[in-house]
């Protein structure tokens, strides 16, 4: 019975993802070490730049996240709904339509804004202690 062997080692291994991260951390310690002390502050620099960028995205999150709540507040007094799939579908259509061949493309634009607009309405819904999840008051998730 080899194959229940091996099946039976494989799921006791690391799940791969683990196993992945592991060679990739080997393997970026090594070409560090290889590096030269230049290329090593040049590499740290370019980094710090997208650690910058990655601050920038998150502060706009948060940002969207409070535009977002003052809409929803508003809505609210008015007893209408916290989403709307047609807004939802032109602002989505909009992102896809500025892809540019040197930036995402649109299918990488539209996950990004997708998991923003997932982000932004998990934000409110917390933010309002749980508001039921559909229907006035509410935001509601996809």
């Amino acid at each position: 019975m080899p194959s229940k062997e091996r099946s039976s080692r494989r799921s006791s291994s690391k799940p791969k993802s683990t196993a992945r991260t592991a060679r990739t951390a080997r393997a970026d310690k090594q070409v560090r070490e290889e590096l030269s002390e230049a290329d090593r502050r040049k590499l740290r620099r370019m980094r710090d730049v997208l650690d910058g960028l990655n601050e920038d995205l998150c502060a706009l999150c948060d940002l969207r996240v409070r535009a977002a709540g003052a809409i929803a507040a508003w809505k609210a007094e008015r007893g209408l709904p916290m989403v709307d799939p047609a807004r939802e579908k032109e602002m989505l259509a909009r992102v896809a339509r500025g892809a540019v061949p040197e930036g995402l493309s649109a299918a990488g634009r539209l996950a990004v804004l997708r998991a923003v607009l997932r982000g932004t309405k998990a934000a409110l819904r917390a933010r309002r202690g749980g508001l039921k999840a559909r229907g006035r008051g509410g935001v509601r998730g996809r």
